[in-house]
Parts: C-alpha cells; sequence; structure tokens
C-alpha cells in the first residue's frame, strides 16, 4: 500500500440543488477524491426504489389484485414522500460536508511523519507526532458491540475526523474528502465518537470532547458487564484479535479478563 495518501475537494458549487451532481462527477472524475459514500448512498436509494416500485406491485398484482387496481397511485405517493423524508438528513449533512470542507486539500506521509493541509491556497505542515487529539464521529450504525446494523437508516455512511495539534489548530475533515471508514484509522492515537446525526460543528469541539471522555467512559462500564459472562478463553481470542474492536472493547476485555483471574 503507497504511503503517501492524497485527498482533495476543489471544485466550487454554483447552485445547491446541483449539489448531489456535482459530488458525483467530481469524485467520479478523480478517484483519489472518496467517491464511496455518494456511491452508497445512491446504491441503497436505487434499492429501495425497486422495492417499492417493482416488487411491491409484482406481490399486489398476484396476491392482492384488489389493492394493486385501486390504491397504487396512493402506494407510488406514499413511497415517493418516505424516500425524500428519509434522506433529508442526508441531504443536510452532504451540504454541510461540502462547505466545510471544499478548498481543502490533504497530504499525509507517513514516511515522512508528515500532515500537510491546504485551505484555500493557505497551506500548513505538521509532523504526526503532534496530533494531540484524534477522533472520528461516526453515526451509531457502525457500533460493532452493540449491533447497530438491524437498524438502517441512508446517512449511516457519513462521518467526519476531528484532528487537534499541539499548538491548538485542529480542523474538521469529512469522510467525503478522508475515507477513514474505508481504511484502517491512520493514528493508533484516534477515537470513536458515535452519534445519531454526525453534523459537523466546529463551535462545539470542547464541550464534544468533554462530552466523548465521560461517553468512553460510560461505554467500558456497560462493555464490563457485557463481558463477564464471557470466557477466559473467549476474552483471550478477542485480545488476539485486536483489529475489529475498538479501544474500548479491548480495555474492558482486559478488565473482565484480570478479574477473572484473580478470583
Amino acid at each position: 500500500m503507497n504511503k503517501i495518501r492524497y485527498f482533495s475537494y476543489t471544485r466550487p458549487l454554483p447552485n445547491i440543488l446541483k449539489i448531489y451532481q456535482l459530488y458525483y462527477l467530481d469524485l467520479k472524475g478523480n478517484y483519489k477524491l472518496n467517491s464511496r459514500i455518494v456511491k452508497i448512498l445512491l446504491k441503497e436509494n436505487l434499492f429501495m426504489a425497486l422495492f417499492f416500485f417493482v416488487g411491491v406491485p409484482i406481490y399486489l398484482h398476484f396476491f392482492r389484485e384488489d389493492i394493486f387496481s385501486h390504491q397504487y397511485r396512493e402506494i407510488i405517493q406514499i413511497t415517493l414522500v418516505l424516500l425524500l423524508f428519509s434522506n433529508i438528513p442526508s441531504i443536510v449533512l452532504l451540504i454541510n460536508y461540502y462547505f466545510e470542507n471544499r478548498g481543502t486539500k490533504l497530504k499525509i506521509d507517513f514516511s515522512a511523519n508528515s500532515f500537510l493541509i491546504e485551505i484555500k491556497g493557505f497551506e500548513k505542515s505538521y509532523d504526526l507526532s503532534d496530533i494531540s487529539i484524534s477522533t472520528y464521529y461516526l453515526t451509531k450504525y457502525h457500533r460493532p458491540e452493540i449491533g447497530w446494523k438491524w437498524f438502517w437508516y441512508p446517512h449511516h455512511p457519513f462521518g467526519y475526523w476531528h484532528v487537534r495539534f499541539n499548538n491548538g489548530d485542529e480542523y474538521y475533515l469529512s469522510n467525503l474528502l478522508v475515507d477513514f471508514l474505508k481504511d484502517p484509522k491512520f493514528l493508533p492515537v484516534t477515537k470513536y465518537r458515535y452519534t445519531t446525526f454526525p453534523f459537523m460543528d466546529k463551535s462545539n469541539s470542547v464541550s464534544a470532547q468533554k462530552s466523548e471522555e465521560i461517553e468512553n467512559t460510560n461505554r467500558i462500564e456497560y462493555l464490563v458487564q457485557l463481558y463477564s459472562g464471557k470466557s477466559e478463553q473467549e476474552l483471550i481470542d478477542l485480545l488476539n484479535n485486536k483489529v475489529p474492536y475498538q479501544p474500548e472493547a479491548i480495555e474492558a476485555a482486559k478488565i473482565v479478563l484480570s478479574k477473572k483471574k484473580v478470583g
């Protein structure tokens, strides 16, 4: 894998109503930009539309012809309203992430231990070792230990990365710019924060960090109770295979395993 990663996001937005089209064309034209999130959104909406506009009518035609002949138009209208309503959060996040990250270019060079960011022509460089805070803000759908994946919502692919350096500089980078959902986390210090609606709010970074620390503590306590029923071998297997688990899950497993050994 190439150790140098480039991310860019520069095209201006002339019309908010064309944001989907512009995102798709931009990302498709330059593969280094993250097109994965938008493609997931479009694909899942296509599947939903096919299910309601093709699957449901076929079922009604063969099994409930009385409903098909009299209420098909109403079913289509309700489906269109539901699809539009369910995509409002995705549209809001798409617009939010665009305006927060437009004109931003990022280069992370792990071999040189450098973090180079350019925002609207102004460039700054840092050492990766100077990062004091690295947090991924994701939807609750991505919590691996609770099993949120049964509950689907269209904006689940969205998230952003909050990174702060020792000198106080901080940046908010959406995963339309940096695809940290697909790749492993860049830095060992990275933590995860889960929220229902990952809106990028730069004005609330301090209170969000305090809330994150409280939430991490609560999650560890919850996981300690959850893992208390596991055997020692299961806990050892979990610790030997740390990659799929978040830091809080690893910490909880260590606590439970130490208690079992003492007991």
